[in-house]
């Protein structure tokens, strides 16, 4: 079959030329419009990520707010803790020294004055070690009462150092320095 076009070769050129334009915008568009619904997309998302940052910031605050509680209650509860440990400390010790002196009355002769005592704690915290400033009326009771204190359970150590005669006030003054360890002083 034969066809005739009557239309000159410049009008279909022309009209060639008007499609390729109208197709190229049609795809620009179509290309724009996919990169506006993109933008949109990622605008929405980092809104909503915004939303979520701040929610998540709120509960933050919150739990910052429970965090101090939780360390103010820890804090008072070391101390609380440190003053249940010296009460039961007090509590464990505060026969010790009745009980050394029950056993170191029952070792002292008469005849002997003590002048001044002192106790220092051992550090394994069972026991103490004494010093002792007396006064006797003759070395005798001084001889009975380092016997005493040899052959106690408690007492160890005893030593005394040099004896001092007062001629005076008729006395010698001496200074003994031992161990004591008493398992029931001990833990109270």
């Amino acid at each position: 079959m034969i066809t005739i076009n009557l239309l000159p070769s410049e009008y279909r050129a022309l009209a060639r030329q008007r499609q390729m334009i109208i197709l190229s915008i049609f795809s620009a568009g179509l290309i724009a419009s996919v990169m506006i619904m993109f933008l949109l997309g990622r605008i929405t998302t980092a809104a909503r990520l915004q939303s979520q940052i701040r929610g998540l910031d709120g509960e933050l605050s919150q739990l910052q707010t429970v965090v101090t509680q939780i360390k103010q209650m820890d804090a008072a509860r070391s101390l609380i803790q440190s003053k249940v440990d010296v009460i039961q400390k007090l509590d464990q010790k505060r026969l010790t020294y009745p009980i050394l002196f029950d056993d170191f009355l029952t070792l002292l002769p008469s005849g002997i004055w003590i002048v001044s005592l002192q106790t220092t704690p051992e550090k394994n915290a069972s026991g103490f070690s004494l010093v002792i400033t007396a006064k006797a009326t003759s070395l005798t009771p001084i001889s009975t009462w380092l016997n005493n204190l040899q052959t106690s359970r408690y007492f160890h150590s005893p030593q005394i150092n040099t004896i001092t005669s007062d001629a005076t006030t008729q006395s010698d003054t001496f200074t003994l320095t031992c161990e004591y360890e008493h398992p029931a002083a001990a833990h109270g």
